[in-house]
């Protein structure tokens, strides 16, 4: 067993409202998703499920292209939507 003590009072504030609010149980399970989180992060191999899910979404596309359902588009096009959705990202 490993015992960790949280030096950041911000942190550990997190950690015990996290557990006060009841998106967990207990401090352990907060520390145990981050690091879950983490590893996650950390890995390029995809679980079972999400390539499942990849592999289903380019079946539609495919099938899409098959049935001619396509749309004209071009990149200046492409980045403006990107960022409408999601903020320019610029500052100013």
């Amino acid at each position: 067993m490993m015992q960790i003590a949280i030096a950041s009072p911000d942190l550990e504030a997190f950690v015990r409202q996290s557990v006060t609010s009841g998106s967990y149980g207990t401090p352990e399970d907060v520390i145990a998703a981050g690091l879950a989180m983490l590893q996650h992060a950390g890995t390029a191999d995809m679980s079972p499920g999400e390539l499942a899910e990849l592999r289903a979404a380019i079946a539609v596309g495919t099938e899409q292209l098959d049935c001619g359902q396509t749309s004209d588009w071009n990149a200046q096009s492409m980045k403006d939507r990107i960022s409408k959705a999601f903020g320019s990202g610029k500052a100013g």
